[in-house]
């Protein structure tokens, strides 16, 4: 199995009123960033909506080539290996 990544998120608004979401992906034993870039969420994301946002979440990861995982680590809401 790939090693497991955890994620951060932050969303937003850019100027363009897009929704957007910040990922950080970092290594889970070194704290290393491997991935730490802004991607447009779905049209019409409401970023009110957790269900929503997680869904664009997801659909960008797997569009980057990451899948998620469970695993018991306390670090980081999402955690995701490479496919």
């Amino acid at each position: 199995m790939n090693a497991t990544h955890y994620v951060t998120t932050n969303t937003y608004r850019d100027l363009h009123s897009d929704p957007m979401v910040e990922l950080t992906i970092f290594d889970l034993d070194t704290d290393e960033i491997i991935l730490d870039e802004s991607y447009v969420l779905p049209e019409g994301t409401d970023l009110h909506n957790d269900d929503a946002v997680e869904a664009g979440i997801r659909e960008i990861l797997d569009e980057q080539g990451y899948t998620e995982v469970d695993d018991d680590s306390p670090r980081g809401d999402l955690r995701v290996a490479a496919k």
